[in-house]
């Protein structure tokens, strides 16, 4: 609403100076002197609708690009701040001090091979609506999905000082978010699941990136590639959150942190020194197995 107020007063402006005239005109005319009652009219006309159509045209035009793009991938509030100002997504592209999730569940694909396949999309959409809404709490943008592996921003479209923390917060939620979901899916007699989760923080490269026809707003980058291997290296350490020492450098000492040691990562010609952040396992005994 507040982006409509200029454009609103200019037009209320525009009506109060075109009826002004009109009365203005008639009680002259009442007095035998006639005025020119047309040309200023539609003078008033012509600047209302120019108006209207610069609204839409121009300004609108960056509200829908918005709308299109991070619609359905940001919280309400960020979503309300880009409407407002849709300028501050520099979607021509941006170098930006970020943080970048990527989050991955471990073993799915032995349980995509047993399970009934209605059942498994509706577990999957569980657990997803989940994880995006730790996102959003923690300010963070959803990048995409790819297959079941979800990737974050934080600190991108909207710059954010905390994005490190924010970041990794995030990441310790989703797991015990997991874990609650684990404990009603084993009730259930449904397949637990289990997750990996890499931090990277770095300056990276956002922007709207695609073809003319299909673009998408997402980053790109060293720092970027680094987050998706630290996840990957969750499986031969035996953890679920990993995060670089640029990231554990961003963190207040609340968070308990483990040193990996150096960890030799796929594209680095230097292994990097990785850590684990702590958290309690989601998986949970089943039922019959708790009783026993």
């Amino acid at each position: 609403m507040a982006t409509l107020l200029p454009y609103l007063a200019a037009a209320a402006g525009t009506l109060f100076l075109a009826g002004g005239w009109i009365w203005f005109a008639l009680d002259q005319f009442r007095d035998g002197l006639w005025l020119n009652l047309a040309q200023p009219v539609a003078a008033c006309a012509v600047a209302l609708f120019g108006g209207t159509a610069y609204q839409y045209f121009v300004e609108g035009a960056e509200k829908r690009v918005v709308k299109k793009l991070f619609g359905r991938y940001v919280s309400k509030d960020v979503y309300q701040q880009l409407l407002a100002n849709p300028n501050l997504a520099e979607l021509g592209g941006s170098r930006r001090n970020m943080s970048v999730l990527f989050s991955d569940i471990r073993g799915f694909t032995s349980v995509t091979e047993k399970g009934n396949p209605e059942e498994l999309v509706a577990q999957l959409n569980e657990y997803f609506s989940r994880m995006v809404a730790v996102v959003f709490r923690h300010q963070g943008t959803v990048d995409k999905f790819v297959g079941d592996m979800v990737m974050a921003l934080f600190g991108a479209p909207l710059d954010d000082d905390r994005h490190g923390e924010h970041a990794v917060a995030a990441a310790i939620e989703m797991v015990v978010e997991l874990g609650e979901l684990n404990r009603k899916w084993a009730a259930e007699g449904r397949a637990q699941l289990d997750i990996g989760v890499g931090v990277n923080s770095g300056e990276m490269i956002a922007g709207n990136i695609g073809s003319s026809s299909i673009m998408s707003y997402t980053v790109i980058g060293d720092h970027v590639n680094l987050g998706a291997r630290l996840e990957s290296l969750n499986k031969d350490y035996g953890t679920r959150i990993i995060i670089s020492e640029a990231t554990l450098s961003l963190l207040p000492a609340q968070f308990e942190t483990r040193p990996l040691g150096e960890g030799v990562v796929k594209g680095k010609t230097r292994p990097v020194a990785i850590f684990e952040v702590v958290v309690p396992s989601p998986l949970h005994a089943a039922p019959q197995e708790a009783q026993s």
